[in-house]
């Protein structure tokens, strides 16, 4: 039986939010549109359903999300 390497350390890491960047930027009108708007929405109601996945970002003290 073979080993699988993890993809992921095992526990939590709490990274603040201000450490946290974009790794692509949203298109011009995304953040306008009906989906956009649906996926808002349900975040202010039930808020983060899957916890968010970060990676470092280099040498840098940010990870990107």
């Amino acid at each position: 039986m073979s080993i699988v390497a993890r993809g992921f350390i095992p526990e939590p890491l709490t990274v603040p939010i201000g450490n946290i960047l974009p790794s692509k930027r949203l298109s011009t009108g995304v953040t306008i549109s009906r989906k956009f708007r649906q996926i808002i929405s349900s975040i202010v109601e039930v808020g983060m359903i899957e916890p968010l996945s970060v990676m470092p970002a280099g040498c840098h003290r940010n990870s990107l999300l």
